[in-house]
C-alpha cells in the first residue's frame, strides 16, 4: 500500500498502545532534559563547563519530542521504523550509561525497554502497515481425508494390422478408430471408449 492510498493523518482512535508508547516519548524527552541539566550541575561542580550537557539535553529532548508527535500523527510505516530505532538505540545507550552510575540512566532503559516491547507487538506492527495483519495471511488448511487416487485411464488400443476391430463393451457393435481424438467410437451407443 503506497503511502499517497494510507490515512497519514491524525487519528482519533488509536490503540492504547501507541498511546502508552507517545507518552514515553514525551517522558523521555523531559528526561533528557533533566538528564542534561544535573549532568551540566555535576560538571561545573567539578570545575567544568556544562554548557554542552545542557545543549546535548535539549537536542535529545526535541529528538524525543518530535519522535513522539511524528508517531502519534502519521500513520506510515517510516513512523513505526523511526519510533523502534530510536527505542533501540535509547536502550542500548541506556545500557551502556548504567556503568557511569545514576538513577536516571536506569529509569531511561526501564521507558526503552518497555517502549521497545511495547513498539514489537503484532498488533502495533499492523496499525502501521509493516506487517500484514494475520487474518489476511493464508489459512492452514485442514488435513484432507485420504481418498484414493482416480485410476489411471488405459490408452485405447490403436487399429492393429491384422483387420481386427475391438466391439463395444455395452451393445457388442464394432468400434471405429477416430485418429483425431484417439479413442475408439460406438455408433450405436454414441460413445467414446
Amino acid at each position: 500500500m503506497s503511502v499517497a492510498t494510507q490515512n497519514i493523518f491524525p487519528h482519533p482512535y488509536h490503540p492504547q498502545e501507541v498511546k502508552t508508547v507517545v507518552w514515553l516519548y514525551y517522558i523521555g524527552a523531559v528526561l533528557s532534559l533533566i538528564s542534561g541539566f544535573i549532568t551540566a550541575a555535576r560538571l561545573a561542580a567539578w570545575g567544568l563547563g556544562g554548557g554542552g550537557a545542557i545543549v546535548g539535553g535539549i537536542i535529545g529532548a526535541l529528538i524525543s519530542f518530535g519522535v513522539g508527535y511524528y508517531f502519534n500523527n502519521y500513520r506510515v510505516p517510516l513512523a513505526y521504523w523511526i519510533a523502534l530505532g530510536l527505542a533501540a538505540l535509547g536502550a542500548l545507550l541506556s545500557l551502556l550509561s548504567l556503568f557511569t552510575g545514576g538513577i536516571m540512566s536506569l529509569i531511561s532503559l526501564a521507558i526503552e525497554a518497555y517502549t521497545v516491547y511495547l513498539l514489537w507487538r503484532p498488533h502495533i506492527k499492523q496499525y502501521y502497515g509493516v506487517e500484514t495483519p494475520t487474518s489476511y495471511a493464508p489459512q492452514q488448511t485442514y488435513p484432507q481425508p485420504y481418498t484414493q487416487p482416480p485410476p489411471a485411464q488405459t490408452q485405447p488400443a490403436q487399429p492393429t494390422q491384422s483387420g481386427e476391430t475391438p466391439r463395444c463393451p455395452v451393445c457388442g457393435t464394432p468400434l471405429v478408430y477416430v485418429a483425431q481424438y484417439n479413442r475408439w467410437y460406438c455408433p450405436k451407443c454414441n460413445k467414446y471408449y
